[in-house]
């Protein structure tokens, strides 16, 4: 697993009515946990590595959470479906 700070995931400038001294990203924290297939899988799923990342903000109560599915084969070939 990973901790860090959040990063920007688009550029922010403040507009009209907006302080402007906002900041971006907001302060927080991230958390990226990894999960690799174990030795007796398939062939089809060995190089498969799914990341789930979460990420909280100082005085918001909101917790933003992704997946990253990472395919290291290199034949990019990968059948994905999520169901949540």
């Amino acid at each position: 697993y990973e901790v860090g700070i959040p990063k920007a995931p688009f550029a922010y400038t403040p507009k009209r009515f907006a302080p402007a001294d906002i900041e971006w990203p907001p302060k927080g924290i991230h958390l990226s946990v990894y999960f690799k297939a174990p030795y007796f899988v398939p062939l089809s799923h060995k190089y498969v590595t799914v990341v789930v990342n979460y990420e909280m903000y100082d005085g918001i109560p909101l917790l933003v959470k992704w997946l990253d599915v990472i395919d290291t084969s290199g034949r990019g070939d990968i059948d994905l479906s999520f169901n949540s």
